[in-house]
């Protein structure tokens, strides 16, 4: 999985040192297999980006069902910039640890749609780090980066023009999404795990875009989802997704408000709604 949110305490944003982001009544940790766990994956969105604790899908879920009667608590593990690929390690990684939920869920779409290469957001970054001169950069002649740099075995990934239209990747994409998903539930089926996967609400579809306050209009029109939702929307509607899986791509279609707290994320109203469906 690469890269995770660190640890932070503060007025609006408290991060645990196991990776997750409090929600609201947040549940103990480990968590108490007597309890009704709820594991949350997905990226910046999921995680919250530009709302406070307790404005969070996962966050808004616990509050609903802190009236069901039973002792259930939401892990956020929403992490900026993750994708399906991500989440299915992160996921595995929970489980081998012994941190295995009852309920799983994935919210994914935004970022699956802008991810061409199938590596972590700074792949291409570390690996510029790893193949600098000895001389260049402060941090080339470290004992652990000297240490990674021997123990790479693959060349790193070269970057893809992000050209949907010419490359035609949006097929790619959607069939590594439901190969990942295939991957989550088996690992799921193996350790009891309910998973449910949500394919997210992004700004380009199915919204008036004159009411995304922050976005640079003509930007957002050439963003991967533009192309990619749709494709996606024919792809839901000619295949048999199962009962786990929760279209809300369309959920903000005809709401004539402001959604978004800048060009992706969404306001806590919008969340709300989101961890209502």
């Amino acid at each position: 999985s690469q890269f995770k949110e660190g640890p932070y305490r503060g007025t609006s944003v408290n991060v645990d040192e196991a990776g997750f982001r409090f929600s609201k009544n947040q549940g103990p940790w480990p968590p108490d297999p007597k309890n009704v766990n709820i594991f949350f994956f997905g990226g910046s969105t999921t995680f919250g980006y530009g709302v406070a604790d307790d404005q969070t899908i996962p966050s808004y879920l616990q509050e609903f069902l802190d009236d069901s009667g039973k002792d259930v608590f939401v892990y956020n593990f929403g992490r900026g910039y993750y994708f399906s690929t991500q989440e299915l390690v992160l996921f595995e990684k929970l489980l081998a640890n012994e941190f295995v939920p009852e309920i799983a869920i994935f919210i994914d779409g935004i970022n699956d749609m802008d991810n061409l290469t199938n590596e972590p957001k700074f792949s291409e970054k570390i690996s510029l780090l790893f193949n600098a001169p000895a001389q260049s950069g402060a941090l080339s002649g470290l004992p652990l980066i000297n240490l990674l740099k021997s123990l790479r075995l693959d060349p790193p990934a070269q970057s893809i023009a992000k050209d949907y239209a010419k490359q035609k990747n949006v097929e790619d994409i959607v069939k590594r999404y439901m190969r990942n998903k295939r991957l989550i539930e088996a690992a799921a089926e193996k350790f009891g795990v309910l998973p449910v996967f949500v394919w997210q609400p992004a700004p380009t579809y199915k919204y008036d875009l004159t009411y995304n306050l922050f976005g640079n209009h003509n930007k957002l029109q050439n963003h991967s989802t533009a192309l990619g939702y749709p494709y996606m929307a024919q792809y839901v509607a000619e295949h048999d997704m199962g009962n786990n899986f929760l279209y809300l791509a369309n959920a903000q279609e005809n709401l004539k408000k402001p959604l978004y707290v800048d060009p992706l994320h969404y306001t806590a109203e919008f969340s709300q709604e989101i961890a209502r469906r």
